[in-house]
């Protein structure tokens, strides 16, 4: 399997998670030339990491990879197989995805300057931050992974959106 990205991207972090406790083998690496090169958009038509392609399947987004081979590979599953465990796995992904990472891009936009200095933007993405580590606070469980004892989905969220939250 080729993954396409950064490992600096969290996005492609939450695969790379999902691979090695899967014990799968991959290769990464960036698109020649970039990701808006015409053969690169004609895998992932929005020019956006991770992409992978496995045999002669492509499939971009990070979530739908993770899920695809979490089911591609049922060995060590990382979606649990009760619904409510599974949906407090998913929960945490999703808080960690929304509350967490997103608003700490937003921040992290600001200090390398993509987009322009705001103080007020920039407030407001400190508040979402701290309201969505408060939030997903209360449903972490003590142990070596998110919801436990386990690693699953909430790890290959959690675990990038909290790195880059530390910078």
């Amino acid at each position: 399997m080729k993954i396409y990205g950064s490992l600096l991207s969290p996005f492609v972090a939450r695969v790379i998670l999902a691979c090695d406790h899967k014990g799968l083998n991959y290769e990464i690496e960036m698109p020649a030339g970039g990701l808006k090169t015409a053969d690169f958009l004609a895998m992932n038509p929005f020019g956006k990491m991770p992409t992978i392609k496995i045999g002669r399947a492509t499939l971009y987004e990070s979530d739908v990879i993770v899920s695809y081979l979490d089911e591609a590979h049922p060995k060590k599953k990382i979606i649990p197989g009760s619904a409510a465990t599974a949906s407090k796995a998913r929960l945490i992904a999703r808080i960690s995805d929304l509350y967490v990472q997103a608003p700490t891009l937003k921040l992290f936009r600001q200090v390398i300057g993509r987009s322009p200095k705001n103080a007020a933007e920039a407030n407001e993405a400190k508040e979402e931050l701290n309201k969505g580590l408060d939030v997903l606070n209360g449903y972490i469980k003590p142990g070596p992974c998110a919801t436990g004892r386990s690693f699953t989905i909430a790890d290959c969220y959690t675990a990038p959106a909290l790195l880059f939250v530390s910078y």
